[in-house]
């Protein structure tokens, strides 16, 4: 159920591809052209997971799903809520909290980083496909 969930960015354009890459190799060691940034990355999330499927009006469970800037506004807004130990208690995880706050502050970090360069103008949203997967 839910096993492995996160975000997923490709480049639609030459421009959203260099973005990527460059963001590639700023967090990580290396960028082997494969045109795609994933972070937010959660395993055995369930409550979370449970939240972002409803908040984004996701019919179907399993998949991946575009989303555009909007919606990854909406699940930085609920990983946000999620760093509230009553909120993360309240919800379905195979987790601890104090063990689970540093993968949620990650992908909060990473989700903010990519909204601010689209906000800066570094990268223009139309350059980039956002994808929430999902491996139910």
């Amino acid at each position: 159920m839910g096993l492995e969930n996160g975000i997923t960015i490709y480049g639609r354009t030459r421009a959203g591809k260099a973005y990527l890459a460059h963001k590639w190799t700023k967090n990580h060691e290396s960028y082997d052209e494969i045109g795609e940034y994933s972070f937010a990355y959660l395993r055995k999330y369930w409550g979370l997971r449970n939240e972002i499927i409803t908040a984004m009006g996701f019919s179907e469970e399993g998949g991946s799903f575009e989303i555009d800037v909007n919606g990854l506004k909406d699940i930085l807004k609920i990983y946000i809520e999620f760093l509230n130990p009553e909120i993360f208690d309240a919800h379905s995880c195979l987790w601890e909290y104090h063990i689970a706050v540093k993968n949620l502050s990650q992908g909060i970090y990473e989700m903010t980083e990519i909204l601010a360069d689209i906000e800066a103008k570094v990268v223009d949203a139309e350059d980039l496909e956002i994808r929430f997967y999902d491996s139910y």
